[in-house]
């Protein structure tokens, strides 16, 4: 019923596409993020960028959708692709960069997987605007292949009930089986990240003021630097109690099998890391934000934090996990519609 008629009509007398008739060996899935997350609301209480990345590669896992959903985010400070998540949760994370959209790039690569990978393929979004430049693109596309439009609400419910099979809070928590990091969550790597940050910006004070030469530039106070020590203490402490570190051993991990690999978080000196770690700490006024608010610059801040973790962090270590694992099931994914897809899209599309 969500259908526009045009949809009908491409698909000469067969029945649309829907989300239930998604199969792991045929189907490919688009999803709009900004517009999922718009149906459930930005700021507050919504589904924040990093939380919609847990959330949609264990849905991936759970619907045997792994290696066939590609995630397109609006902006980003260049247009790049990304494998994200470990195992039956592989995805791909597409970012518009300037001057683009997430329309723009699911309505322009759609002709890739209906054409060229010859894929059955849903979008997810509400847009009619995009929904109608979809039509146009599969209208000049392989006849044999399906296309299907899931509204958000819909996506949503298949969301909630692929992971009532996971275990209770899975995408709340930070879940690591070592060495294998497929559930590690990007919700949970973040708060470890920020405590990381703010532990930096506070040492990096001390140390300004304690190379600050008297009596020409003016010092902290004792009182105030006894509170910054006590700050950069507590921090510590907060982040000794964090263990095992997630951090720390995919740092390790990375330092081992990445090693000559293309450049990524373990790869870079410790004063760039603290410096990439202190920007990864501004926050968003949250408090201030009602349910539904969410500025543009804000979205454009959280996306490209988000695509620098995902380049940095979390895709050396899905490439990592891929190489390294034994499982006969990893070399499916090896050839995956979601890997070809970055390779196609950093081949042609990359800044």
């Amino acid at each position: 019923r969500h259908l526009p008629a045009s949809l009908r009509a491409l698909t000469s007398g067969r029945t649309p596409l829907r989300l239930a008739d998604a199969r792991c060996d045929r189907t490919c899935i688009l999803i709009d993020v900004n517009n999922v997350r718009g149906a459930v609301g930005f700021g507050r209480g919504g589904l924040s960028h990093a939380r919609f990345v847990d959330v949609a590669s264990a849905w991936a896992s759970g619907r045997d959708l792994g290696g066939r959903t590609v995630l397109a985010f609006d902006r980003g400070s260049k247009a790049t692709a990304h494998v994200v998540g470990g195992g039956g949760g592989m995805m791909a994370a597409a970012f518009s960069g300037h001057g683009a959209t997430a329309d723009d790039v699911i309505a322009r690569d759609l002709h890739y997987f209906l054409g060229v990978l010859k894929q059955d393929t849903l979008v997810v979004t509400g847009d009619r605007r995009l929904q109608e430049r979809c039509l146009s693109t599969a209208r000049g596309c392989h006849r044999q292949m399906g296309l299907g439009i899931v509204q958000p609400p819909e996506f949503l419910d298949d969301l909630e009930r692929a992971l009532l099979g996971c275990a209770q809070s899975s995408v709340k928590q930070v879940y690591v089986s070592f060495p294998c990091f497929g559930d590690v969550s990007l919700e949970g790597l973040q708060k470890e990240l920020r405590f990381r940050g703010l532990l930096a910006k506070e040492e990096w004070k001390l140390k300004a003021d304690k190379k600050r030469p008297r009596p020409f530039e003016k010092r902290l106070s004792p009182l105030k630097q006894h509170g910054l020590e006590r700050r950069i203490e507590t921090l510590q402490e907060r982040i000794e109690a964090w263990k095992p570190s997630v951090l720390d051993e995919i740092i390790l991990l990375l330092e081992k099998k990445a090693s000559g690999a293309a450049r990524n978080f373990a790869t870079m000196p410790k004063n760039e890391r603290d410096h990439v770690l202190v920007n990864w700490t501004k926050r968003l006024p949250m408090d201030s934000m009602s349910t539904r608010k969410e500025s543009m610059s804000d979205r454009n801040m959280l996306t490209e934090r988000v695509r620098r973790q995902i380049e940095l962090i979390l895709e050396p270590l899905a490439l990592v996990d891929s190489v390294g694992s034994n499982d006969i099931l990893a070399e499916p994914f090896a050839s995956s519609p979601a890997r070809l897809y970055v390779q196609h899209f950093n081949n042609i599309y990359a800044d």
